[in-house]
Formats: C-alpha cells, sequence, structure tokens
C-alpha cells in the first residue's frame, strides 16, 4: 500500500488485515470466494497516523461475531484497494470565529474535511467495482436548507480557519482551500457554509492530503452563490500528487446557496 495509507492490498486465502484511519478501525478476512469486512470507530481515540497490519483471518476476528460481518463474493484472482474518497452528500462547517465579509470584500479560509474509505477490487481481467465505503470519524446528520426543501448534509466537529499549518495535518482529514467573495452591496455574515464536496479532486503526499480550491462569489440574489471549482493543485499544497478524481465531474459554474446562519440550524434541528 502506498505510504502505508492507499493503495492495493493482496490477502491470500486464511489472511486478515486490519486497517486503522482516524477513528475508523476497518478488519478485513479473505476466504474461499469471499472477501469478510467490519468496520468499528473509536470515537474518544481517534489516530493521527494511518496504519496496516496483516495476519491470519483469526487474529482480526477479535470479539465480531460471524452475523456482524458484511460479506461480498469476490473471485481469488482479484485483490482489494482501499482508496480515498470524500464523503457521499454535502458538509456544512462554521469558521473558527464568525466574521463579516465587506461588500468587494475577499477573504479565504481552510476547511478539513474527513475522508471516506473506499473498499474496490482490482484484477487484471476486471474493472474495478466499489465494495463498500466506510467514513473514517463518526458525522452528524444535519439539513441544509429551508423546511421545504434542501439537501441532506453532514454537520462538521471541525472548524474552518484562516490559515493552514503542517501540524494541522492529518491522513484521514482533506484541507479544502475555500475563497469567499462578496459581490453584493451589504456585508456577509459568514456563521457557516456548505461545501458540495461530490465535485472535488483529491492530491496528497505524506501525512498531507489537499483538495482542489472553490471559489465562491456571493451576489445577494434568492438564486444563491456561483460556485467554481478549479479541479487543480492549490498554490498552499506544495508537492503533492493526484490521489483521487472527484465522485461527480465538476460542473463549469452553477449557482447554490452557500451561506446560512447559526439560528437558522437550531431550528432546524
Amino acid at each position: 500500500m502506498s505510504a502505508g495509507t492507499w493503495g492495493g492490498l493482496a490477502l491470500g486465502v486464511g489472511e486478515s488485515a486490519v486497517y486503522r484511519l482516524g477513528e475508523l478501525s476497518l478488519r478485513l478476512r479473505r476466504r474461499h470466494e469471499e472477501v469478510w469486512m467490519h468496520a468499528g470507530h473509536e470515537v474518544s481515540t481517534p489516530i493521527e497516523t494511518a496504519s496496516v497490519s496483516i495476519g491470519q483471518s483469526d487474529e482480526a476476528a477479535g470479539d465480531v461475531s460471524s452475523e456482524a460481518w458484511i460479506r461480498w463474493a469476490v473471485p481469488e484472482g482479484e485483490d482489494l484497494e482501499l482508496q480515498p474518497v470524500l464523503p457521499d452528500r454535502p458538509v456544512v462547517v462554521s469558521p473558527e470565529q464568525p466574521f463579516f465579509l465587506p461588500p468587494e470584500g475577499r477573504a479565504r479560509v481552510f476547511v478539513r474535511i474527513p475522508l471516506f474509505v473506499k473498499v474496490q477490487t482490482s484484477g487484471e481481467a476486471t474493472e474495478a467495482s466499489t465494495l463498500e465505503e466506510f467514513p473514517s470519524v463518526v458525522l452528524s446528520d444535519t439539513w441544509w436548507g429551508s423546511f421545504t426543501e434542501g439537501d441532506l448534509g453532514y454537520w462538521l466537529e471541525t472548524r474552518a480557519r484562516r490559515e493552514i499549518t503542517p501540524e494541522l495535518y492529518s491522513p484521514h482529514l482533506a484541507v479544502c482551500p475555500f475563497v469567499l467573495v462578496n459581490r453584493s452591496d451589504q456585508p456577509l455574515p459568514v456563521e457557516r457554509f456548505a461545501v458540495r464536496v461530490a465535485y472535488l479532486t483529491l492530491f496528497g503526499r505524506g501525512q498531507a492530503v489537499w483538495t482542489d480550491e472553490v471559489q465562491v462569489r456571493y451576489s445577494g440574489g434568492p438564486e444563491g452563490s456561483e460556485i467554481h471549482y478549479t479541479g487543480k493543485v492549490p498554490e498552499d499544497a506544495g508537492d503533492v500528487a493526484p490521489l483521487a478524481t472527484s465522485r461527480e465531474p465538476a460542473p463549469r459554474g452553477f449557482n447554490a446557496r452557500t451561506f446560512g446562519r447559526l439560528k437558522a440550524r437550531m431550528a432546524a434541528l
């Protein structure tokens, strides 16, 4: 596996692996023509490094009952791959401290987004096929929108920061640069905002994982904000390599509601 975090995982019949990332402890077992998986989360003790250990099947079983395993029929000629992927819903986040953006003002913040682990097959004769996805941390559900329309999302416990430093890097958190531009004639309160992560590309090296930059232009109208995804390595990321493509192709530009008030979240809960 690449840097002990992502890549191929070859398990022979009777072998097992324990993969740890963030709060996630993922157990995998290879049986005849099958792969068994079990995911658990150690919420109180997330780890800041990724690891994988391989042994015999019984070593990965622990106290997990046979009924608790997810079982997939996978031919013995196909190996497994563990790949990073961003959450399957939009994420909603608040800055460390709410602030106002004046008319024609511009601000850059950094959002750390928990990764999911995608388990997929890998064989010379077949295309990769996704088996399961597991979140590296337990995420809370939230609603983004009005009482009549909107999207189900995840609320992030991590806070958006005005600056990012290397000690904040973690292999289970992707750093997303988020540029806010206020094109309206009124101050824009930045208390919470949504990131539509399905269109983001992943890059990384070592402990650092980055996404491409999101640029949001707020005009104050009911149609929401104009959103653009660069698809390129952000200038802050340094020497990183591509890790994963986006879940969905990024549109050239579109409008969607991006900003919200904290009192609106409390009313929706």
